[in-house]
């Protein structure tokens, strides 16, 4: 993985910001799956669609498993999976990775709830994001702190499509 030149760490930020519609939807449809289990026979299924990577329709029971797998499964087993398919990183692996980490990637979503909650208190925030795959990927720094009125303007200015599920991983997408 360390192949690629280190991602600037607001960069970074910016990207998982600009895919977190993405992400909470792989999240939904997982908590979705858990619950739906019980009912329509547990028939369920939702469309992965990843930009650089692929998309994929999951059934609820493969949601189930992932979920499953993820809290067992340490994200450097599915780093040496992808090394071993010669880089090529499949949806299936890419939505393992975001749930091994699902809850630091949540937090950082909702410090902009938080935000918008503590300027209409008239109160003071910091949060700092502490990037959840800094050991495995390079980034120029491991954690980046930000205020309320930061925090807002972020998540205001990456409304754009321009989310990369790569660079997530600290992968640079294929010039094809």
């Amino acid at each position: 993985m360390s192949e690629n030149p280190p991602i600037s760490i607001n960069d970074y930020v910016e990207n998982l910001v600009a895919g977190r519609k993405t992400i909470m939807g792989i999240y939904d449809a997982v908590d979705r799956a858990q619950n739906i289990r019980q009912y329509n026979n547990g028939r369920f299924c939702y469309k992965v669609v990843l930009n650089g990577i692929g998309q994929k329709v999951f059934l609820g029971n493969e949601l189930r498993e992932l979920d499953r797998l993820s809290l067992c499964t340490n994200m450097y087993t599915v780093f040496n999976e992808v090394g071993l398919q010669g880089g090529v990183m499949t949806v299936r692996q890419a939505v393992l990775l975001l749930l091994i980490k699902r809850n630091a990637l949540v937090q950082l979503f909702q410090s902009y709830y938080k935000a918008i909650f503590m300027r209409n208190t008239i109160r003071k925030m910091c949060y700092t994001f502490k990037n959840p795959y800094a050991e495995a990927i390079n980034v120029t720094k491991e954690c980046l702190q930000l205020s309320g009125p930061q925090i807002l303007a972020l998540f205001d200015s990456c409304n754009l499509p321009r989310f990369n599920a790569l660079l997530i991983w600290g992968r640079l997408p294929n010039p094809n």
